[in-house]
């Protein structure tokens, strides 16, 4: 007896989600666009990243940005936003694409990395991108291009708003090169009435932050779902 020969468009879904792990998403997109009918309802339904872009061109994270995220904004679960390696892509990201108008179903985790710090407050406070996230990291340590603009702002000043703007957020990274300046308490003390109770947060992690700032958090119950926590103190 021979064996019937099955062919790839007639595996198990769940065989084919597999395959389509080991791929990028433009490779993924590109390799099986119109393939047929099956192939083509799975990619529809498929989660989709917008991985790390150290080890893309700039062309190909433009491309990313501009083309494959618009398209495929309900399938995105993951965005990585940067412009370490590709100066003011992510300010084309916002300028170019109505994101308001985009609805984003999937999205749960974003890490935005080395962005000035205006088109991050864009991003965090003026558009839904981040609306219904549980996962945010913010990374601007000391040595990224923009780490001056962020040298004189206060940590408070971002991790406040994150926890009123942000609901449902389960976990927040935070790494930014603030300095402690003779003002910091002052402002510590008028932004302290501005905490609130967060009903999800259960991972938190500060690379530095003040003991004070920490203390506000945890005080009067303001992270109750907290569970892990991971501190480095300002030297």
């Amino acid at each position: 007896m021979s064996a019937k020969r099955s062919q790839f468009e007639h595996l198990a879904i769940e065989l084919i989600y597999v395959i389509f792990e080991y791929l990028a998403p433009h490779d993924l997109l590109l390799s099986f666009k119109n393939l047929n009918q099956r192939i083509t309802a799975i990619l529809a339904q498929y989660p989709l990243c917008l991985p790390n872009n150290r080890y893309m061109s700039h062309e190909l994270y433009l491309d990313y940005l501009t083309s494959i995220v618009p398209k495929h904004a309900c399938q995105i679960i993951y965005l990585h936003l940067s412009e370490r390696y590709a100066p003011h892509a992510i300010d084309l990201f916002y300028r170019e694409l109505p994101l308001d108008t985009l609805t984003w179903p999937a999205l749960k985790a974003v890490t935005i990395e080395d962005l000035p710090l205006g088109l991050l407050g864009v991003l965090l406070y003026d558009t839904a991108l981040l609306s219904n996230i549980q996962s945010l990291s913010i990374n601007i340590p000391y040595g990224h291009f923009y780490y001056s603009q962020y040298d004189k702002v206060a940590d408070f000043a971002v991790v406040i708003p994150i926890l009123v703007e942000l609901p449902n957020l389960r976990s927040l990274y935070l790494h930014m090169g603030t300095t402690v300046s003779s003002t910091y308490f002052i402002g510590l003390e008028r932004a302290s009435p501005h905490i609130v109770t967060h009903p999800n947060l259960h991972t938190l992690t500060m690379n530095q932050c003040s003991r004070e700032l920490l203390a506000k958090l945890l005080d009067n119950g303001h992270l109750p779902k907290l569970c892990r926590l991971s501190v480095c103190f300002y030297a």
